[in-house]
């Protein structure tokens, strides 16, 4: 499958998005002023141990602590080989760590952290506190497994760990030695800055999103790589010169006046992406909403009807819905649980295509996903890792009037309110007059009612209430106070 990377950048933010076959599969933005920390690596001091969460918070310099937990003591490859000891006979306050954040802060929480640092390069990941070597998940013939493996272990210069990544496929030794020496004199760099660096202290940057992209998908699948931004374009350029100097013809300058995101329709699809309801097609529709907890996925056959049977019609929304859901997991970078509620199928056969199709269009996700069994009632669970905020969380704020819970309570609702609210200050003190002040909305629903209103509010004859509208409170918001 043809992609495409595209870039574009300005003094505020850079925004990198992935298409296959033209269809936008992957978006990433960043901004100057708020520059992931994944893959950073930091010398770090232990500021508390606690055996309880089998974790310890440890200070990279950063406004919270980083939350480190007991398998992330664990280097790859050795979490099936090793037990698990207990945090408090690994580590003790006021140790000093070498941790690489692997999940940013979010929602309050500091940032992840991992003992089993890497490395990435082009074609190898290096693990330098391991001896692991491992092969990508995604490279499926046993043969060429075989041929990496016995490349790497004949290359390296030490006990020193290596993932070889999906890109190594087929390539030649030379190409896996020049990454190999490369990574290994970065770790030789970064031992060096640890060793004079007094915690906490940042030790290693990993590249910013345009090159990490680049990075990570720039292979023979890639047509082109068209960049908006004249100083963006001249790094990615160089970048790409030293790794794949016959390639630098794919990396093109966008200059027509009207933005690269615009003019390639990706400003449009972030705008459906923070949408709940996805159209499919067909007329049918998904509904994706995101919890703390989860991310749920809704099937509805909407406006289709299908043409001869209920089993077909069915089927080809669900078949139809698996291509749209996982682009928009990948898309939206959702991450953690997420279960997909798809239309109830009669038929065994039909429910196996549906799985097969899921897991055919997983092998395209960059993310580690895991897809359990089709339930009894047509649900489907697939755990996804996700190591960075999704889009939406990226791009948006909770609401300050709902306070990102969706909804709003209704005029009479904030109505009843405003008269709790009176009995209680009138029960309080015999007051002769009270002022609300409450959204026009609101003042005209209790207008509306005025002789159930104040019969309700059981007050004196002599009591007086003034309304005001104030255009600046929301709904929700209201005012009681003494005249």
């Amino acid at each position: 499958m043809e992609r495409e990377i595209l870039v574009s950048a300005d003094a505020l933010e850079t925004r990198v998005a992935l298409l296959e076959a033209g269809t936008v599969v992957e978006v990433a933005l960043e901004r100057r002023s708020d520059r992931s920390r994944v893959g950073n690596i930091y010398k770090s001091r232990v500021n508390r141990v606690l055996p309880g969460m089998q974790s310890a918070f440890v200070d990279i310099g950063l406004e919270r602590d980083a939350f480190l937990h007991v398998t992330d003591f664990l280097f790859t490859g050795e979490a099936e080989s090793r037990a698990v000891a207990r945090i408090e006979d690994l580590v003790q306050e006021g140790d000093t760590l070498l941790v690489q954040v692997v999940k940013e802060a979010i929602a309050g929480k500091g940032a992840r952290v991992t003992r089993g640092l890497s490395l990435p390069g082009r074609y190898l990941v290096m693990v330098p506190l391991s001896s692991h070597v491992g092969i990508s998940r995604k490279v499926v013939e046993a043969e060429e497994r075989d041929r990496l493996r016995e490349i790497v272990l004949g290359l390296r210069r030490r006990e020193e760990g290596y993932i070889v990544r999906t890109a190594a496929l087929a390539q030649e030794p030379e190409a896996l030695a020049e990454d190999m020496t490369y990574l290994a004199d970065l770790w030789t760099e970064i031992g060096e800055r640890a060793g004079k660096a007094t915690a906490p202290a940042l030790l290693h940057q990993d590249l910013d999103r345009p090159l990490q992209m680049i990075r990570d998908l720039f292979d023979g699948s890639v047509i082109r790589v068209l960049v908006e931004g004249r100083e963006v374009h001249e790094r990615i350029l160089d970048f790409v010169a030293a790794f794949a100097p016959r390639s630098t013809d794919k990396v093109q300058r966008y200059s027509d006046p009207l933005p690269l995101f615009e003019t390639r329709g990706v400003r449009r699809e972030i705008d459906k992406a923070l949408r709940n309801k996805v159209w499919l097609r067909s007329g049918g529709s998904i509904v994706i909403n995101q919890t703390e907890a989860l991310v749920a996925v809704d099937v509805n056959t909407g406006k289709y009807t299908g043409r001869h049977d209920l089993e077909e019609t069915i089927l080809k929304i669900n078949m139809e819905a698996v291509q749209e859901i996982l682009r928009q997991l990948r898309l939206r970078d959702l991450g953690g649980i997420i279960v997909i509620d798809f239309i109830d199928m009669e038929t065994e056969s039909s429910r196996q295509a549906l799985y097969q199709s899921l897991k055919d269009e997983l092998r395209r996700d960059r993310a580690r996903t895991h897809l359990h069994e089709l339930s009894d009632f047509g649900l489907i669970q697939i755990t996804r890792r996700r190591a960075r905020r999704s889009l939406e969380r990226t791009l948006c704020r909770p609401c300050p009037s709902c306070h990102g819970s969706g909804r709003l309570r209704s005029v009479a609702t904030v109505a009843g309110d405003i008269l709790m609210e009176l009995r209680r200050q009138l029960a309080d003190c015999l007051l002769p007059a009270l002022r609300v002040r409450a959204h026009p909305r609101v003042v005209a629903h209790i207008e509306g009612e005025s002789d159930a209103f104040m019969s309700s509010l059981g007050a004196a004859a002599d009591f007086h209430l003034e309304l005001d509208t104030d255009d600046q409170l929301s709904l929700e918001t209201f005012v009681v106070e003494a005249v």
